[in-house]
C-alpha cells in the first residue's frame, strides 16, 4: 500500500513538471523574430489629422469699395454667412483669418463684425493687378490652407491687352498647378447691391453689379466649403480641378461576367433580356473627391467615351458621393481599354458676362473677365483636359 502511494505521488509530482515547462515554454520564450525583452502589445496607430486655415481676402482697390456701402450689403451678407458655416463647421485646432490683399496682404487681428464694418474705409487702393494678387493666393495654398477672395475681378492687367493677360495667367496658375498638384478652386458669381464708382471709367452708379468669390485649396477641403449650407443664392458657379482617376466596380449578379468587381470578362457579358442587340452593366464609381455638382455630373452630354461603340445610358446618385453608370452598346461586347472622360469646359454664363469696354458694362457682365476665367481654365486644360476619369478593362 505504502508503494503504490509513492508511485501516485512520483506520477502527479511528473505531471505539475511538464505543466510547469509548458507554462514557462509558451510564456518565457519569445515568438520568432521578437527579442526577449519586446513588448509584445500591439499599438493602435492614431493619424494626427492637421489643423485647417481658412484665410479671408477682400481685394481692397477702390472699384470693390461700392459693394460695401452702409451698414447692410450683399458683400458683407456673402462673406458673413461663409464665415458662420465655417466657424461652426471648422475642427479642432482649425483658425480663421481676415485679410485684405492688393499687392501685399494686410492681416486684420478684428472680429468679423468689425472687419466688415471697416471694410469700406478701408478699400482705398488706387490701382489693383489681378493677376498679382492671384499669385500671391497660390503662393500660400497648400493641402492645410483655403483660401477665399471676394472681389469684382475686373480683368485690369500690366500687360493692358487682355489676350497677353490671358496668357500670363495661364502660366500662373500652370505653375501654380505643378508647384502644388491638388489645387483646385470653386468659383462663384453673385449679383450684389453697389454704391459707388465703376472703375475701369471711376463711373458713379447704384445698383446691382456682379461680384465673384473664388475658394481656393485642396480637392476634398474645397468640396466640403461647396457642401456648406450657403443660403445666399449664387448666380453662376464653376469648378475646376486636377484631373481625378476614379476608383469603380462592376455590379452584377452575373458571376462570371466579372473580375472580382475589377475587369469585365466580355464573353459572359449577356444581353439584355427585353431588348435584342443590347447589352448593359452598371458601374459604381467614387466621386467623393470630384467638386462638381449633382446635376452637373448627371449631364451624359458632358461626357467623352472610347471607344465610341460604348455609351453611357444612365447616371444615378447612390450616398457619400457613388454614383451608379450604365454603360451600354448595340452590338457584340468587344474586348478593350474603355476610358470615359469628365471634359474641362468653360460655361456659357463665363462668355455672356463677359465685357471689353471703358464704359459702364451691360447688366450682370464684368470687364475681362472671360479672358480671366479662360486663362485659369486653359491652365487645367493643358494639363489634364478631363475633371476626371473612369478606366474599365474589357477583355
Amino acid at each position: 500500500m505504502k508503494k503504490k502511494k509513492i508511485v501516485v505521488m512520483r506520477s502527479c509530482i511528473v505531471s505539475l513538471s511538464c505543466l510547469y515547462l509548458m507554462i514557462c515554454s509558451s510564456c518565457g520564450n519569445p515568438r520568432s523574430g521578437e527579442s526577449k525583452n519586446e513588448d509584445n502589445t500591439k499599438e493602435i496607430e492614431i493619424v494626427k489629422k492637421e489643423p485647417i486655415t481658412y484665410n479671408f481676402y477682400v481685394e481692397n482697390s477702390g472699384s470693390v469699395k461700392g459693394y460695401f456701402k452702409g451698414n447692410t450689403n450683399d458683400a458683407g451678407n456673402i462673406l458673413k454667412e461663409f464665415y458662420d458655416r465655417i466657424e461652426e463647421n471648422k475642427g479642432d485646432g482649425d483658425t480663421i483669418s481676415l485679410n485684405y490683399i492688393n499687392n501685399g496682404i494686410s492681416s486684420q487681428k478684428i472680429t468679423i463684425n468689425k472687419w466688415l464694418n471697416q471694410i469700406y474705409e478701408n478699400c482705398n487702393s488706387s490701382y489693383s493687378d489681378i493677376d498679382k494678387v492671384l499669385e500671391q493666393i497660390l503662393l500660400t495654398t497648400n493641402d492645410n490652407t483655403i483660401n477665399i477672395l471676394l472681389s469684382d475681378y475686373c480683368f485690369e492687367s500690366r500687360f493692358g491687352n487682355l489676350d497677353k493677360a490671358k496668357s500670363e495667367i495661364t502660366k500662373i496658375f500652370t505653375k501654380g498647378i505643378n508647384k502644388y498638384n491638388d489645387l483646385s478652386i470653386a468659383i462663384y458669381k453673385y449679383e450684389a447691391s453697389f454704391e459707388g464708382y465703376y472703375f475701369p471709367g471711376k463711373i458713379k452708379f447704384n445698383g446691382k453689379r456682379p461680384l465673384y468669390l473664388w475658394i481656393f485649396g485642396p480637392s476634398r477641403k474645397v468640396k466640403d466649403v461647396t457642401n456648406l449650407p450657403i443660403t445666399l443664392e449664387n448666380e453662376a458657379k464653376m469648378f475646376l480641378q486636377p484631373m481625378e482617376v476614379c476608383t469603380t466596380m462592376v455590379v452584377t449578379n452575373n458571376a462570371r461576367m466579372t473580375d472580382k468587381g475589377k475587369d469585365i470578362i466580355v464573353k459572359h457579358w449577356k444581353e439584355d433580356r427585353y431588348e435584342n442587340n443590347l447589352y448593359k452593366v452598371d458601374i459604381k464609381v467614387d466621386l467623393s473627391k470630384v467638386i462638381i455638382s449633382d446635376s452637373e455630373i448627371k449631364d451624359i452630354t458632358k461626357y467623352t467615351i472610347a471607344p465610341n461603340e460604348y455609351y453611357i445610358e444612365n447616371i444615378k446618385s447612390e450616398s457619400k458621393g457613388q454614383y451608379i453608370y450604365t454603360i451600354a452598346t448595340n452590338q457584340r461586347p468587344f474586348a478593350c481599354d474603355l476610358v470615359i472622360g469628365y471634359t474641362t469646359k468653360l460655361p456659357d454664363w463665363v462668355i455672356t458676362s463677359n465685357f471689353e469696354n471703358n464704359s459702364l458694362p451691360k447688366d450682370s457682365t464684368t470687364y475681362g473677365i472671360k479672358s480671366l476665367i479662360e486663362g485659369v481654365n486653359n491652365a487645367y486644360r493643358n494639363k489634364y483636359n478631363n475633371i476626371f476619369i473612369i478606366n474599365l478593362n474589357l477583355k
